[in-house]
């Protein structure tokens, strides 16, 4: 039902299934006919004006209808926030670029309407728009295509439908505009208005075909979207139709048994494992289970760069022709998050998560490569690598030759990368049209791959690899998406050599982009190489950096040491997390010595400027995580020795003044004593294969520095938040005690007399457990105490209030929400001194502090009678729009109301979201602060700090432990 209200007068039609919409007019208001329990009307009501006109849609009938008339909504919401231009835009001569700013925003609300189920409804949005309205009329003021061609083209892109049907239809729509809206018309009238709902009333005419027919061609899809990405890889047509077909019967080379209603999965790629092949084989899996009737759900598969508007609006396009998604369910399949912006991402996972709580029988499936930052209360898995059999089998079914044959000759390093299927098809072409030679290398099978699409261009090869360059760079810099093809090309002669390529992709809106994500990747990294000036520009929007991160990385591992330490040094400067990404993305270690080794001293150039450079990136720690010399600060001399690929070295921290590398001296090795006691820190490795290896090994050993000081506690020390803390554990362990946060309060006197015990039987203590501390910082302990005029010290963090027979039953649940607040706050300050002090260079990239200015949420419930533990505990990490005055939450709950609170948190994610996109989600966490543990504010700071710096590969090892945080609380 479209009813509209003008000056008091109502126009109602009332649209029923299968049946042309009549004109009614009455006294009935609209809110009384649904009052009136009419059968025929009401699924939902949405209401909206368009000029000084209030317009109602009621949804009624089948759920196909349905979505066409939201669609209708959609289209009428974006004509009333344009009104004024609306008029403009008709009347000829008038055509300025603002109206033509105001055209586009309004076509892309328009194409989200549902017109069609592909990539292309942007396009069909925007020519039906022009024609239904504009009619004779374009931007430019001249046809740009006949209204019969374009009538036939929106017939044609729906495809599983009755094509005359189709054309009739559209052609209706053309020819109401027409004669309704004439030129410098308006376009609210009620007459049109309601006639245009009368002629969408009837698209049961495209919504209501035999559904087998449309379930047949969405099944054909995604074989036919494989077949093509093979034939774009090489594979001849033949065998690729053939190994399409094969994929369909595969394995989906991932665990998805747990996609149930109501969860959000992602499936993360190693580069080249196929995910959207994946998606592929996951879409037509479901599609034949509603084909078999195992299922209800729909399947759709959308690509995030096409989802304009909402991911809901983009869903229920996709499903067109399959049911509505609202009603039955939806699997949702959204590939490609990692090649939107950063803050769209973040939007794209918010608006997924609350997709399944609003949909019932709805879940989601993420798609995407490795990307840091956004991934939070999402399940992430790997999207699992060939078999060596598999992968075997994939590149005889590309060759046709036998597995031996095939593989013979190939290096270690090819037979890695062949289990990711992109480069097993690679690598199959290759060998198709190489005669002897193997490659080397996955970064030598991309170049035959791109060598081989460049040699159609005959003759024009430099000039189709510049287009190329410069459009994965114009594509990275605009977000990742498709750019216009003329601001690449530069006129006709540049978007023929394009198109000759292969390897472009351009959409009928002169939209284009590349083919692979990898080759967007593989050309800026060319473009990179060519002008690393662009670094600087590139590094200067932490979002586009992200992007680049995939492209700056190929540029790093086939590049030479000076080149790549410009690329690296920039990126380190803003953004040492990223950096560190790309060194461990890019560079491997040797496991076999190289056939042209690097001259010594050369190679021990390499590492000491890496190791410095590394050192400089974290500023205040330079000094803690790099070799220095006798006097503590400045860098030690490298000694080095290399022979035939491996290489031995030392550090010099003797009296004598050299230079910064020098030859390790004749027979000194970790096995012989230096009888000088100048040389320390002896190691021996295998160069690596790759020019910017030193980058790699410097990297490590400065990680692994950087985690030795985590696990000490050392930069959490010195945090005001964890002075009582510090004390109480340095106390316990002066008297002998294992520190407790349990333990009875020590007296003075108890102190005075360990230290005396400790000063009798010399400088460092006897045996005993007290022994490990120093007379010197018990010393301080005792000056602070006397200086507070105390007599006694213990536990800061509330101690036992009851008894109980569970140890958690010591405390009431009161003091247990006091005890935690005091605990979470303290860490939470002692985590952003240790990230200020230390890590000013990380500030806006580890996770934790990035939520910054933040509060502890938490919840406390008692669990049921004959639970192992009496309480529940569950705390998080909000954000707020400002610091001063912020109070931490701690409430006590039911477990049931607990359970129910997950909706809260995920709702208090969504507002989040949407104030601060460029924020990552809340952290949420189980459990509660340690009752036994001697530090447990210092524990707690410390694991969220090696969380933190973790995800980006900044720690390595063992994860933190308690007791090296109480030995250092002694030094």
């Amino acid at each position: 039902m479209i009813a509209s209200e003008s000056d008091g007068h109502e126009y109602i039609a009332e649209a029923q299934i299968r049946s042309r919409p009549r004109l009614i007019a009455g006294d009935k208001s609209f809110r009384e006919l649904v009052r009136a329990g009419n059968d025929s009307i009401a699924v939902r009501a949405e209401e909206f004006t368009i000029g000084r006109r209030r317009l109602v849609l009621v949804v009624a009938g089948d759920a196909m209808t349905a979505v066409h008339l939201a669609g209708l909504t959609e289209l009428a919401r974006a004509i009333s926030d344009y009104e004024e231009f609306a008029q403009d835009v008709l009347l000829p001569r008038r055509h300025s670029s603002q109206v033509r700013e105001r055209w586009r925003q309004l076509v892309k609300t328009i194409s989200g309407i549902g017109l069609a189920d592909t990539d292309e409804a942007g396009v069909i949005a925007w020519r039906f728009a022009r024609h239904l309205y504009v009619v004779r009329w374009d931007l430019e003021g001249s046809v740009a295509q006949t209204r019969a061609d374009t009538i036939n083209e929106l017939a044609r892109i729906w495809s599983p439908y009755d094509d005359a049907r189709a054309v009739a239809l559209f052609r209706r729509l053309d020819e109401t505009a027409s004669s309704l809206v004439p030129l410098g018309g308006r376009m609210d009238s009620p007459a049109l208005v309601t006639q245009l709902g009368e002629l969408l009333a009837d698209s049961h005419l495209l919504s209501s075909p035999n559904r087998r027919t449309v379930l047949a061609a969405h099944l054909r899809r995604p074989e036919a979207r494989i077949a093509g990405r093979l034939r774009e890889l090489g594979v001849v047509e033949e065998r690729a139709d053939l190994i399409a077909e094969a994929m369909m019967q595969s394995d989906l080379r991932a665990d998805v048994s747990s996609l149930s209603p109501g969860r959000v999965i992602g499936f993360r790629e190693d580069v080249g494992a196929g995910k959207s092949t994946f998606g592929d084989l996951l879409l037509y899996g479901k599609l034949r289970e509603i084909e078999e009737g195992e299922a209800t759900a729909i399947p759709v598969l959308i690509d995030a760069q096409t989802v304009d508007g909402t991911l809901e609006s983009a869903a229920r396009a996709a499903a067109l022709g399959l049911g509505d998604p609202c009603l039955v369910g939806c699997t949702l399949i959204l590939d490609g998050i990692d090649e939107v912006a950063i803050s769209r991402a973040r939007s794209l996972i918010s608006e997924a998560h609350a997709q399944v709580r609003h949909w019932a029988n709805t879940s989601v499936v993420l798609l995407s490569r490795p990307l840091t930052g956004v991934t939070e209360g999402t399940d992430w898995r790997a999207i699992r690598l060939l078999s060596e059999g598999e992968a075997a089998a994939l590149l005889v079914a590309v060759t046709g030759d036998k597995p031996h044959v095939a593989l013979s000759g190939q290096s270690i390093q090819v037979r890695e990368a062949i289990l990711r299927p992109l480069f097993a098809v690679l690598l199959g072409v290759w060998l198709t049209r190489q005669s002897g030679r193997s490659p080397s290398s996955s970064a030598e099978l991309i170049g035959h791959l791109v060598s081989r699409t460049l040699d159609r261009l005959e003759g024009m090869q430099t000039e189709g690899h510049e287009l190329l360059r410069r459009l994965a760079t114009r594509s990275l810099m605009a977000g990742g998406g498709r750019v216009p093809l003329g601001d690449v090309a530069g006129g006709i002669d540049g978007e023929g050599i394009l198109r000759r390529t292969g390897l472009v992709r351009i959409d009928v809106r002169g939209q284009a982009s590349l083919s692979l994500a990898i080759l967007t990747d593989w050309f800026a990294a060319q473009h990179l190489l060519v002008e690393p000036g662009i670094i600087d520009t590139v590094r200067s929007d932490a979002d586009g950096l992200m992007r680049w991160r995939y492209a700056i990385a190929s540029a790093v591992s086939r590049s030479s040491f000076d080149r790549t330490a410009h690329l690296i040094e920039a990126v380190a400067e803003v953004a040492p997390a990223v950096a560190a990404w790309i060194v461990d993305h890019a560079i491997v270690n040797g496991h076999t010595p190289r056939q042209d080794p690097t001259e010594g001293r050369e190679l021990g150039r390499r590492l000491v400027y890496a190791r410095q450079a590394w050192a400089r990136v974290l500023g205040p720690l330079g000094a803690a995580v790099t070799p220095t010399a006798r006097d503590g600060h400045s860098f030690a001399t490298l000694g080095v020795r290399a022979h035939g690929g491996w290489l031995s070295g030392a550090w010099y921290c003797g009296a004598e003044a050299l230079p910064p590398v020098v030859d390790l001296p004749p027979g000194l090795n970790p096995f012989t004593a230096d009888p000088e006691g100048e040389w320390y820190g002896f190691f021996g490795s295998i160069e690596g294969h790759q020019d910017s290896w030193p980058w790699r090994w410097s990297w490590e050993r400065v990680v692994s520095k950087l985690a030795a000081l985590l696990r000490s506690g050392a930069l959490v020390e010195g945090a005001e938040a964890l002075r009582d803390e510090n004390d109480w554990a340095l106390a316990q362990i002066i008297v002998g005690r294992r520190p407790s946060a349990i333990a009875p309060p020590i007296h003075m006197h108890e102190v005075e007399q360990a230290v005396q015990a400790v000063r009798s039987l010399g400088a460092s203590g006897g045996r005993n457990f007290a022994g490990i501390w120093t007379i010197r910082a018990a010393e301080r302990l005792m000056v602070r105490l006397r200086e507070q005029a105390r007599d006694e010290i213990g536990s800061p963090w509330y101690g036992p209030t009851q008894s109980g027979t569970h140890v958690l039953e010591w405390w009431s649940i009161e003091a247990h929400i006091r005890r935690a607040r005091a605990i979470t706050r303290a860490a939470l300050n002692a985590y952003e001194y240790a990230v200020a002090t230390w890590l000013p260079a990380f500030r806006g990239q580890l996770r934790t502090v990035r939520l910054a200015p933040l509060r502890v949420v938490g919840s406390v419930a008692p669990t049921p009678l004959g639970s192992i533990q009496p309480y529940t505990f569950r705390w998080y990490l909000e954000p707020v729009a400002w610091r001063d005055g912020i109070e931490d939450d701690w409430r006590v709950m039911s477990l049931d109301e607990m359970r129910s609170d997950d909706e809260r948190l995920m709702t208090t994610y969504d507002r989040r979201m949407a104030q601060r996109p460029e924020a990552p989600s809340i952290t949420i966490h189980s459990g509660m602060p340690a009752l036994t543990s001697g530090r447990p504010a210092a524990v707690l700071a410390v694991d969220m700090l090696w969380s933190d710096l973790g995800e980006w590969g900044w720690v390595s090892g063992a994860a933190p432990f308690e007791l090296d945080m109480l030995l250092s609380a002694t030094m």
